[in-house]
């Protein structure tokens, strides 16, 4: 069986020299807010990462709003909705997409640039609500801060009283959309920076057998094997340093008999999406309009 080739002489994904170095700013955004005690300096991140606002005017075909969906904790997430052609004075409910951003539960946000565009995509291109939740971050907010904020979300949506009259929504048809961090996978610091994120978001002590990391462990299995569980949508960059796990993942869930599509793109990286230069990306943002479009009983992507 034939070595693998040391980092340095891995391929390097196709792209553009203005792409690798908009890549190498994400990494540096991460890695000049970590600090040596496990902290993240918010301060200097907000500089790196300003929020962007949303627009309740359209933008492209497509309005926003930030809401909050657990006053208790003050969860926030952002609304994206199609805007309405001229005369349509209440609209077809639109299907849901609950999306959650990456950024290794620590980095990032729904008002990021590079997620609030992509978010307007997908409502864009798919014809649907995109509900984009800005979780709790570790390492202020461990697990399971974040998983529980996703649960307030779906609440959230689950009430009518919370819902707009502008904006109907089809709450019967959900998806919900996750990634993590995005890495370009030719950088070396790449898996030490991962190691440092599953060390702020589980609980002290905790390893990556943890159930919010290992997807076999006992707790990932039993949501698995409800009858309830959705059709998935999995996307497999071939650059993607995560792809080993997404093709595990996929296993297990066609070994537990579950609908699972898998789309692969071998020039992918990970999270190739939030980049529209990318021919790839351009092709996802319309298969996910062929899924939700497809799914008339709800689904997972």
């Amino acid at each position: 069986m034939a070595e693998e080739p040391p980092p340095a002489s891995r391929p390097k994904p196709p792209m553009s020299r203005i792409m690798r170095l908009s890549l190498r700013a994400v990494d540096y955004v991460a890695d000049a807010t970590r600090r040596a005690d496990g902290t993240v300096n918010r301060r200097v991140l907000s500089l790196l990462d300003p929020r962007v606002p949303a627009f309740s005017s359209p933008c492209r075909g497509v309005a926003s709003r930030d809401v909050v969906v657990d006053p208790t904790l003050r969860v926030r997430a952002r609304l994206f909705h199609p805007a309405r052609p001229a005369g349509d004075a209440k609209g077809a409910p639109l299907p849901v997409i609950v999306f959650f951003h990456g950024g290794g539960f620590a980095f990032l946000s729904a008002a990021s640039l590079a997620y609030d565009a992509a978010c307007r995509r997908i409502a864009r291109y798919a014809s649907a609500a995109v509900l984009s939740v800005d979780y709790r971050r570790a390492p202020e907010h461990r697990f399971p801060a974040p998983y529980d904020d996703g649960l307030a979300a779906l609440r959230f949506l689950d009430d009518p009283s919370n819902h707009q009259a502008d904006v109907p929504l089809q709450t019967s048809r959900w998806f919900l959309a996750a990634l993590r961090f995005l890495d370009d996978p030719s950088n070396h610091q790449a898996d030490a920076r991962t190691d440092w994120m599953w060390r702020a978001f589980l609980p002290d002590g905790a390893d990556r057998t943890h159930e919010a990391a290992c997807f076999t462990s006992p707790g990932a299995a039993a949501g698995v094997d409800s009858p309830a569980f959705p059709p998935v949508l999995l996307v497999i960059g071939g650059y993607d340093p995560l792809q080993d796990w997404q093709r595990r993942y996929c296993e297990m869930l066609k070994d537990s008999g579950k609908d699972v599509r898998v789309l692969e793109y071998p020039d992918g990286i990970h999270a190739f999406f939030l980049f529209p230069g990318f021919d790839d990306a351009r092709n996802l943002m319309t298969r996910i309009a062929e899924f939700v479009g497809e799914s008339d009983d709800g689904g997972s992507e």
